[in-house]
């Protein structure tokens, strides 16, 4: 068989033999591949440094019949991923991204405007924290995990009640408007069934299973996040971290892959100290 051309990120890389490995890639035009890099283990391998996880890379490889692992032939760095000399934040969630991609990817499968996202995301994580396009670490994956569930088919409705079809949602909010109180489920009328992956009214919500109490403001957010145009996300990040958002979609990747990711409990706890440090300051910031 021919064999194919293609920038590809790296996902995992295992251990095969003393000198090989076995290196999963995301590809720009193949999708998910599992290739053997013979060699690859050697101290003066052809494919050092360009398949560490994580790095982008343009990779040769020689695709097999279904079921058995392809041939990469050739692997050449175009930029590695490294956050980790002054992020583990970071770090961890280049992790999380790669291990999202591997399980909800199916082999050989192209999804181009997915890795473009990916891509993107990277970049995103690796931006120095004095730099000005810095965003938190929260908001990034927040923005790439609503992006990627929209792009798998599994994007979240977040307009119109999934019961009775009446919309829901007035208009966009203003990138100033605070963040506070996104989840009032004594007071809201509104909540988020995830059974039915979309919002529900006060009306129609019983009898369907798990709901997450909403606001109003809490559906906007997520709105701007999941909207592939819309760029507000980047000017307040603080809106990322709050804990509604990561239960919604923890509760989202557990309910799609029946089990828990295995890097949960790190995104939750980054999370939850961002969340944190932001609310603190902003006390600080009235006190003053």
């Amino acid at each position: 068989m021919s064999s194919e051309k293609s920038l590809a990120i790296v996902l995992r890389v295992v251990d095969f033999s003393e000198s090989s490995a076995v290196i999963t890639l995301l590809t720009q035009s193949a999708g998910k591949i599992s290739a053997m890099a013979k060699g690859a283990r050697r101290p003066k391998s052809a494919f050092f440094g360009a398949i560490d996880t994580l790095s982008l890379s343009q990779v040769i490889f020689i695709p097999r019949r279904a079921g058995s692992l392809d041939l990469l032939t050739e692997a050449k760095l175009v930029r590695r991923f490294r956050p980790c000399q002054w992020s583990l934040a970071r770090l961890y969630a280049g992790y999380y991204l790669a291990e999202l991609l591997d399980d909800f990817t199916e082999p050989h499968e192209p999804l181009p405007e997915l890795f473009a996202l990916a891509v993107q995301t990277l970049h995103d994580l690796q931006t120095p924290e004095t730099d000005f396009a810095y965003q938190s670490v929260s908001a990034i994956l927040l923005r790439y995990e609503m992006r990627m569930l929209q792009l798998l088919g599994h994007g979240l409705g977040l307009t119109h009640c999934a019961g009775c079809d009446a919309p829901l949602i007035p208009a966009t909010l203003a990138v100033t408007d605070p963040v506070d109180h996104l989840s009032n489920r004594r007071m809201g009328k509104l909540f988020f069934s995830l059974a039915d992956t979309s919002l529900v009214c006060r009306d129609c919500c019983r009898g369907r299973g798990s709901l997450i109490g909403f606001s109003e403001r809490a559906a906007q957010i997520l709105r701007i996040f999941q909207d592939p145009h819309d760029q507000a996300w980047r000017t307040h990040t603080p809106w990322g971290s709050h804990p509604v958002f990561r239960d919604l979609l923890d509760q989202q990747w557990l309910g799609l892959l029946n089990r828990p990711l295995r890097l949960t409990p790190a995104i939750r706890q980054l999370t939850k100290k961002e969340h944190q440090r932001q609310s603190a300051a902003r006390t600080k910031a009235v006190r003053d």
